[in-house]
């Protein structure tokens, strides 16, 4: 998403595992998203949370910990929908028209930020075009060009064209990235690099069944630049081709869903091999009773170089009352090496050997107490994770100038709880979230925090603060944003981002951990700054 607003899932599916497969619910889950912190016109969007993929880990913040209000609703992938209407904004009434908007900014470490967002949603054929640039050249009070450069740039594409019978719907996007190494390195910088596409027709020879076909593309690298003592640059890059064939049965408390799908993954410049991937599954999802519901799925994959594999996946999601939800899910699941989910945060990390398929077995449950709707009430979750083979950076090798990506079985245990109060127009959450049994390299033992909020038609503010432990707890991480509409079209904001830090000038890591020889990378560090933004 090119938006800095995360989404909050208020109804989510973190769930408690009961199968020894894997999870592969290819099931469609509703998912209401709000905002309430930045936003005072909420909209909701509908989700698809594909279980066959194992869920990421929660977003780190560069510079600090986890944000709060994410720390223990599951990471659900948004569709590139636009973007809640900002305070004093609103949404052209009708179909067909055009939506501009614009933001330019800056603040202390030299840093910049422009945007541009052009869409179309109505009457006709729907479009979006966006682009986003962010740009720090001198964290923590550096001089530009001391390698202490953040910089993300982000193009997206999206096509929807729907008649009566038939649905085409295509998007393009373009990502490049820059982390400078500081001095730490042989290297100057690792640059990012990812493009990628996919498209979908669907036919419908009937209002409850369509037939459709998918094909996805992507390219992602990352390239060591010279610098610093090396004399050749270091690339690697992983790249993916997946079609897929398909039908869906809508029918009355049922939906079925089953097809083919291939894969083809491709590797260079490091040790892992080219894979292939043919797969048939079967989903479907099932209202069995008053507020029960539940989805299932299961794939045969057949992988040439390593075997047939049977991932499968059960949900369960039910309404005790209007005032509790309780979720179980479990999962068996399969994926093929991705080092491209290390680098945002770890920059140069590099396989260190050939990987195979990373295997997990999870399960998880979730719950909801509405104690008082819409005004106050609690949540918690406790998941379990048995992983095999998944990749994770050991410390930093100083002589290579790496961090050495090797493969490592985990037994994971988390819980985590929050509270959320709503008086009028104050909000107000507060969350933990504790590991129990094994952990990723840079992952923290426990993560706490505080949000504080208010939010009217004009006047947007919102006042975070949250810590991590990692070998000891760390300085907390303080952030403060605040937006006030100008006029219909035109709103100011005013940021800050670790502001401790400002004071005590202890350096983190990009996951929020104490700067040291296992980690000698700096994240952007604190930053002050205010953004325009204009509408259209």
């Amino acid at each position: 998403m090119m938006s800095r607003i995360q989404p909050r899932a208020v109804t989510v599916t973190i769930a408690a595992v009961l199968c020894v497969c894997r999870a592969a619910v290819l099931s469609a889950q509703t998912v209401e998203v709000e905002d309430e912190f930045v936003q005072a016109g909420v909209r909701a969007a509908e989700v698809r949370l594909d279980l066959l993929e194992a869920p990421a880990a929660p977003p780190f913040r560069a510079g600090g910990v986890i944000p709060v209000d994410t720390l223990i609703e599951p990471v659900v992938g948004l569709p590139d929908l636009p973007d809640p209407v900002p305070v004093g904004g609103s949404v052209p009434a009708g179909g067909g028209g055009l939506l501009l908007s614009g933001s330019v900014g800056g603040g202390s470490g030299n840093s910049v930020h422009g945007s541009l967002d052009l869409s179309r949603f109505g009457d006709g054929p729907d479009f979006r075009i966006a682009f986003e640039q962010d740009r720090t050249d001198g964290g923590w009070f550096r001089e530009p060009g001391a390698g202490y450069l953040f910089q993300d740039n982000v193009l997206e594409t999206w096509l929807s064209f729907a008649s009566e019978r038939w649905e085409v719907e295509g998007s393009a996007d373009y990502s490049s990235g820059q982390r400078g190494l500081q001095g730490e390195s042989l290297y100057y910088a690792a640059d990012r690099r990812s493009a990628g596409g996919n498209g979908t027709v669907r036919w419908r020879p009937s209002e409850s069944m369509s037939l459709f076909a998918t094909f996805d593309a992507a390219d992602a690298r990352q390239i060591l630049s010279v610098g610093g003592g090396a004399t050749d640059a270091l690339s690697t890059s992983h790249g993916t081709v997946r079609p897929a064939l398909g039908f869906e049965a809508i029918l009355p408390r049922v939906t079925v869903e089953g097809g083919i799908r291939y894969s083809s993954d491709l590797y260079t410049g490091t040790p892992l091999r080219d894979r292939q991937r043919v797969a048939a599954y079967a989903e479907g999802e099932f209202v069995v009773g008053r507020g029960v519901h539940v989805a299932a799925g299961a794939e045969t994959a057949w992988i040439p170089s390593h075997g047939v594999y049977f991932p499968a996946s059960l949900s369960v999601e039910t309404d005790l009352g209007r005032a509790l939800t309780v979720e179980a899910d479990a999962r068996y699941t399969v994926t093929e090496p991705e080092p491209e989910t290390l680098w945002s945060d770890v920059p140069a990390a590099y396989p260190a050997e050939d990987a195979g398929m990373e295997e997990s077995v999870e399960a998880g449950l979730f719950a909801q107490w509405r104690i008082v709707p819409n005004r106050f009430s609690l949540a918690g979750d406790l998941r379990g994770r048995d992983l095999s083979r998944t990749l994770d950076t050991t410390p930093y090798d100083e002589g290579r100038g790496l961090f050495p990506v090797t493969l490592e079985d985990r037994q994971e245990i988390s819980s985590g709880i929050s509270a959320r109060l709503t008086v009028g127009p104050w909000r107000a959450s507060t969350e933990w979230r504790q590991e129990w049994g094994d952990r990723a390299e840079r992952a923290p033992e426990s993560v706490a925090g505080i949000r504080l909020g208010y939010v009217s038609d004009r006047v947007s503010t919102t006042l975070s603060g949250s810590t991590a432990a990692f070998d000891a707890w760390q300085t907390p991480v303080v952030d403060f944003r605040g937006t006030v509409a100008v006029t219909a079209n035109v709103d100011v904001s005013l940021f800050g981002d670790d502001l401790v830090a400002i004071v005590t000038e202890d350096k983190r890591t990009a996951q929020g951990a104490a700067v040291g020889a296992k980690d000698p990378f700096t994240g952007a560090g604190p930053q002050i700054g205010a953004l325009v933004t204009v509408r259209f």
